[in-house]
């Protein structure tokens, strides 16, 4: 794939490019405030997405020059400070079709381009500069600005007929892109500020696509399109696939092809991986195959031990339960030879009851009378435990009352300290007025000494320092107003806080009981309305629970036999499922005479003789080999025999041969007899197990006393002994009496009798009424598991919310009596703390007066301290001005003053601090006055709960001395019941003593029956060991078994008496010997069976991990296939188009020349690209590289205006196309830009008359003092008579800044 690589690898160089781009972009943005926009994520309608990877819609080709709708146009364009336009500049207004664009060289014609560029997002160096700080106006007069802004102005219209239009509504649209001088840069679309992705999405939704930027044609550019090459040799370059590709849309394909290419490379690598993991792990389950099977033949082996152990401990059982029954029956005749004996022992065990139930009776009263002693001690012991906590409690009180003493005397102390605060603080208030005394007198000094020398300064501060002294003067008596009023106003408040300070501590005590009062009656009201819910939901919770237990009682036995039923009807349903199944044949006689038998027409049809035995599988090729007769069908008699044949006949079934019992019984006492064999090998009849017993003869007439050997030497040792036999090995190998030898070889005889007897008669009607019952048996259980599971609910339910309502009640109850005590307390409490609250209010009008006057010294505080502040604030404005004339002469002057106002200030605050202290000292007087008195209350109450107590505990002695007289008849009345009570038992014993006697005499007889109850211990423990032996088997689950296979169908199945009876215990135990010696010869690796579940089990995980990933890569190849064709149908549908109309073009503008694109490799045209050919007017087929410039020229502009048609943009802008052209090829370009191309907007820079003269609107660029200027001409209106309107010219003024009139609406187009 060819394609593909380069296809990758160019985009590769795009990425890389585009991340260039960004990081650019990056660096020039400051901040980006994005719109309110969708979101870009999005998928368009039309879309496809294919896991993660999305591909966009086509974009639908126009293939018209027909406008079919609104259309987007520039109206003008707005310049400040960019490049060489100073000022604002305003570029326009462009015409709907064709503007030109014309000026001198070096005018700023291609800034024009520039500044288009610059708002579409393009990087300095394609706008011709390194940075994009070089964009910035830069001239003598503007050599420092900071910024430059170019704005594009769009606005959507409708064509009409001619030239006229409609301008759509709302439609207009004004983006600008804003750079500074550090390289940084900015968008806005309609004045908001906003990211380019943004740009560029509004600007693709008008049909300007700024990806590929294909409506711009840049100088010198023209010709590049037409020599481009096929394909681009490197990601960075475009080619003329590439162009087309883009143009096409078909381009899109190309990230998510290699994508999927890039997937499905992956996932094959994956599968592959998968894959050699599933052969791994194969093989690993292969190799353990082999020891697998020995593994399960083991258990297998271990099962039919089992099996076996489990008959011959049920015949043990049966031998010891028989043994019980006839020892019980030989206890019952003794006993009934006891009747006299029995008849003494009555009347004594008559007697002996009676004086039984009198000691009880007596004992009873003795139980009561020591109950209520229990009681009297009970009731003393609390007593005593009243007074012990009486005593305690006095305790505690005493001590209580103790240290309310110690308190008393503290509170007094305090008291006095208090009393003495007021008098030390007078001395002190004295002490302080002294020194204050003395710092005034030093601060008069200190201001002499400042005003002399504010006297020696010059008269320039003459005038300032008299205002200040005057100010100071005022200050003076203010300040000392101010510290006065402060004072009297914190005396007279901290007054009006001590008179108030009882009452609202009182008033807080009260409020804090009446809450506590009524949160403990709300308590109350609450919880005993729950208490008596509760009382009322427990005793029918209570019941509902108990009838729910005593159903659940009632159902769970009867679910318990049900389910046992079902089982045992469900093993007997599947064993007679079993037996019909394994009756079936594939032999058609044998199933033909069974249907007969069944029919009732040959009922003495018992089936093939092989059927109706089975032997170890260990035997099968022996018995195979040695029992040729195995296929022959039994029957009761000849005449059966003969009816079958006759049957078979009739019915043209087949044929078959018949055993008929009535011949064989000559055998029967050769089959029930045993032989001695030579090295005590089995016999093979011996091993065959029979049900029938009456087919025995039929299977020794096949055998005979055919022996089993383990191989061929010990078969020809006892083959050719002194007695001839019959010997097969367990190989298959036959050694006749006559001493001829067959069988054996590499595929031996084997599979012709199962491991049981197959051949069972089931009725089917008593098949299908089994199931009946079955079916009905589990509506049944379903019913009964319902309504357990519901009662089950029921109990959990009801019990778990009794245990909730019990400890609810319990802990309602406790918080009732709980609150019921608090408010015993807090009631007592109430009534004096509202005597205190009402004894402590204060007098209304007291206080009344007492802040009216903190009001009126508070106002006068104010106004002294605004007035001291207003002039504080003079003063120090005139010392900062004095400072200014001064400099530093009245520092240290100035120092001294201040440390001196500073100390008096401190010595003012001193005192207002001690006169406080005297009134706070005065109010704590009072509370401690108070407290002492609250103590000295405590302390009597204290007293009188002492005194009451001793009361109380007088009272307990009295109750406890009448308790304790009550105990003491009590422990006597005990003493005389328990002598009648002994006096009793001494009859009682001389009773048990004659029975004694009597029971003496019939030891014999009681050894006797203690034989045969020994006998029936013995046989009953013997019973439950074996019972108990017969629990302990289990069966082992025969992994990977097949439920079809007779050696996987072993169950411990319960028998029968009479199948018991027919079992030969040293028979069972013979072959139990033969079985655990083969099982202690097998030593398989059992831990194998695990490992091989866990191979196969990772071995299925594997595979479908496997499948999985094979249909995901066939489902990711299958999308990649799809995109690759759909890519290629694309692009040559558009190919084709835009070639047709390219033919079509170049022999317009050319008048008779041809050109074609032509694809290099027609199979995968995106291998080796496209070649551009043309055919000049009167020339041979030349590549495009062979041409002229203007040719080129023409060839490119061709193309361009084909692509047009195919997919038209609303506007081009190109920049001296005609360069190369002649004045008859500019000519027709011009002219077929002004009459083919009406769909869209050109604005083209032109200097050939030929092209400008043809435009709509011609912009003209001149420059003057180093700046750029425009000025905008309709040459329709040119040279108009006077009276036309000045709008149809427009010309921008030299000055700067700029003061230009709006900008011209496009309405001027329509003149």
């Amino acid at each position: 794939m060819p394609s593909d690589k380069k296809a990758k690898n160019k985009r590769n160089k795009e990425e890389e490019k585009e991340k260039e781009n960004a990081k650019e972009k990056e660096a020039e943005v400051v901040e980006d405030v994005p719109m309110e926009e969708e979101d870009d994520h999005e998928d368009e309608p039309g879309g496809i997405r294919i896991g993660d990877i999305y591909l966009p819609p086509p974009p639908p080709p126009a293939c018209t020059f027909d406008s079919n709708g609104p259309r987007l146009i520039i109206t003008h364009i707005e310049n400040e400070f960019f490049k060489s336009y100073a000022g604002r500049q305003v570029l326009g207004p462009f015409h709907k079709s064709f503007t030109s664009i014309v000026g001198p060289n070096g005018s700023g014609k291609s800034n024009v381009i520039d500044s288009m560029l610059f708002v579409f997002g393009y990087r300095a160096n394609k706008i011709r500069l390194k940075k994009l700080s070089g964009l910035i106006h830069n001239s003598e007069q503007h050599s420092n600005v900071q910024s430059c802004t170019v704005a594009v102005h769009f606005q959507s219209i409708i064509d009409k007929d001619g030239d006229d239009f409609e301008v759509v509504p709302n439609s207009k649209l004004v983006v600008a892109r804003t750079a500074y001088k550090d390289n940084t840069s900015y968008y806005t679309v309609d004045g908001k500020r906003c990211q380019f992705k943004v740009v560029a999405k509004l600007l693709r939704a008008k049909g300007i696509d700024l990806d590929h930027n294909r409506f711009l044609i840049l100088q010198g550019e023209v010709e590049q399109i037409a020599m481009m090459k096929p394909k681009a040799l490197t990601e960075h370059d475009t080619g003329m696939l590439e162009f087309l590709e883009d143009i096409v849309g078909s381009s899109r394909f190309m990230k998510p092809i290699e994508l999927l290419s890039k997937r499905v490379e992956e996932l094959n690598e994956q599968r592959q991986e998968k894959l050699n993991r599933v052969k791994l792990v194969e093989k690993e389950k292969d190799e353990l195959e082999e020891p697998k099977e020995a593994a399960v033949a083991h258990l297998r082996l271990e099962n039919e031990i089992t099996v076996k152990n489990h008959r011959l401990y049920q015949r043990y059982i049966l031998d010891c339960t028989r043994t019980m029954d006839k020892a019980v029956a030989k206890k019952q005749e003794i006993d009934d030879g006891m009747s006299d004996v029995k008849k003494q022992l009555e009347e004594l065990g008559t007697k002996k009851k009676e004086k039984g139930e009198e000691i009880k009776k007596l004992g009873g009263q003795l139980e009561k009378i020591s109950k209520a002693k229990e009681e009297y001690s009970e009731k003393f012991k609390g007593l005593e435990s009243e007074d012990q906590k009486l005593q305690e409690d006095m305790k505690h009180k005493n001590l209580k009352r103790k240290k309310l003493i110690g308190l008393l005397k503290t509170e007094t102390e305090k008291l006095e300290e208090l009393e003495r605060v007021p008098e030390k603080n007078e001395k002190d208030i004295e002490e302080c007025k002294k020194l204050k005394e003395r710092l005034e007198g030093e601060r008069e000094k200190e201001q002499e000494e400042y005003h002399k020398v504010m006297a020696t300064l010059n008269s320039e501060t003459q005038t300032l320092q008299e205002e200040k002294k005057q100010y100071e003067t005022r200050l003076i008596d203010l300040r000392k107003t101010v510290n006065e009023t402060k004072s009297v106003v914190d005396i007279s408040q901290s007054e009006l806080d001590i008179y108030q300070s009882t009452e609202k501590s009182e008033k807080k005590k009260l409020e804090q009981i009446e809450s506590g009062l009524k949160k403990a009656q709300e308590t109350i009201n609450s919880r005993k309305d729950q208490v008596e819910k509760l009382k009322q939901a427990v005793p029918d919770s209570d019941q509902k629970l108990r009838a729910a237990n005593q159903n659940l009682l009632q159902v769970s036995p009867q679910l318990g036999q049900l389910e046992q039923q079902l089982r045992s009807q469900r093993v007997l349903l599947e064993e007679k499922r079993s037996s019909m199944q394994s009756s079936h044949s594939h032999n058609r006689v044998l199933d033909f005479l069974m249907e007969q038998k069944r029919n009732g027409n040959i009922p003495g049809v018992f089936g093939r003789l092989g059927d109706l035995g089975g032997i170890d599988a260990k035997y099968d090729i022996a018995i195979s080999t040695a029992c040729g007769p195995l296929d022959n069908i039994v029957v009761d008699n000849i005449d059966t025999a003969q009816a079958c044949i006759e049957a078979l006949r009739r019915s043209q079934v087949g044929s078959g041969t018949f055993i008929a019992l009535d011949k064989q019984e000559k055998w029967r006492r050769n089959a029930e007899s045993t032989i001695q064999t030579p090295e005590n090998v089995p016999r093979l009849f011996d091993l065959v197990k029979i049900n029938d017993p009456r087919v025995s003869p039929a299977f020794y007439f096949a055998l005979r006393d055919t022996l089993v050997a383990t191989d061929m030497e010990q078969a020809s040792r006892i083959a050719y002994g002194k007695q001839r036999r019959r010997v097969v090995t367990l190989k298959g190998e036959l050694i006749e009496t006559s001493g001829t030898m067959s069988g054996g070889g590499n595929r031996p005889n084997k599979g012709r009798m199962g491991r049981q007897a197959a051949v069972v008669e089931v009725d089917p009607k008593e098949v299908e009424r089994i199931e009946i019952n079955v079916e009905e048996l589990m509506k049944q259980q379903g019913e009964l598991r319902r309504e357990k599971s519901q009662h089950d609910d029921t109990i959990h339910q009801l019990t778990k919310d009794l245990k909730i309502m019990k400890a609810d009640l319990q802990k309602f109850g406790r918080e009732v009596a709980v609150a019921e005590q608090q408010i015993e307390v807090l009631e007592a409490q109430v009534e004096g703390q509202r005597q205190k609250a009402k004894d402590a209010t204060s007098d209304p009008k007291k206080v009344k007066e007492m802040e009216k006057i903190i009001t009126d010294k508070l106002k006068l505080y104010k106004e002294a301290s605004a007035a001291s502040e207003k002039d504080e604030e003079a003063v120090q404005k005139i010392n900062n001005q004095i400072k200014e004339v001064t400099g530093s002469k009245m520092k240290g002057v100035k120092k001294k003053l201040d440390t001196v106002s500073t100390k008096l200030e401190k010595v003012t605050a001193e005192i207002t601090k001690l006169q406080v202290a005297i009134k706070t000292a005065q109010r704590n007087t009072k509370k401690t006055k108070d407290k002492i008195t609250e103590m000295e209350t405590e302390k009597l109450e204290g007293e009188t709960e002492l005194k009451g107590m001793t009361e109380k505990r007088t009272a307990i002695e009295e109750k406890a001395t009448k308790v304790l007289e009550e105990l003491q008849a009590a422990t006597k009345a005990e003493e005389e019941r328990s002598e009648k009570v002994a006096e009793i038992k001494s009859e009682y014993e001389e009773i048990v003593s004659e029975e004694n006697k009597i029971k003496a005499s019939k030891i014999e007889i009681d050894q006797e029956l203690e034989k045969y109850e020994n006998i029936i211990k013995e046989n009953k423990s013997k019973a439950s060991h074996w019972k108990r032996q017969m629990g302990k088997l289990d069966l082992t689950e025969i992994p990977f078994s097949d439920p079809e296979e007779e050696e996987d169908k072993m169950s411990l199945d319960m028998l029968e008496e009479a199948a018991l009876d027919e079992l030969d215990p040293k028979q069972l135990q013979y072959q139990l010997t033969m079985l655990q010696e083969k099982l202690a010869q097998s030593k398989p690796n059992l831990a194998v069976i695990q490992e091989y579940k866990k191979k196969e089990e990772v071995y299925l995980s594997r595979v479908v991990e496997l499948d999985e990933i094979t249909r995901f890569r066939d489902e990711q190849r299958k999308y990649h296939e799809d995109l690759r064709k759909q890519r290629l149908n694309e692009f040559m549908s558009g190919f084709t188009i835009i070639s047709n109309k390219l033919k079509e073009m170049y022999q317009m503008i050319t008048l008779g020349g041809d050109a074609e694109l032509e694809l290099v490799d027609s199979l995968d045209p995106f291998s080796e690209g496209i070649v551009f050919s043309v055919r000049p007017p009167k020339k041979s087929w030349k590549n495009i590289t062979n041409l002229s410039g203007g040719e080129k020229t023409l060839s490119s502009l061709a193309l361009v205006f084909a692509l047009h048609y195919y997919k038209p943009t609303p506007l081009y802008v190109m920049d001296e196309i005609d360069a190369a052209l002649d004045f008859k090829n500019v000519s027709i370009v011009g002219n077929y830009i002004k009459e083919r191309t009406k769909n869209a907007q050109f604005i083209i820079i032109s200097l050939r008359s030929q092209m400008f003269e043809l435009a709509d609107r011609l912009v003209g660029i001149y420059k003057t003092y180093n700046a750029t200027k425009s000025v905008t001409i309709n040459p329709s209106k040119f040279g108009v008579p006077e009276g036309t309107e000045e709008k149809d010219v427009v010309q921008h003024p030299v000055s700067t800044p700029p003061l230009v009139s709006p900008p011209p609406v496009l309405g001027e187009s329509k003149a």
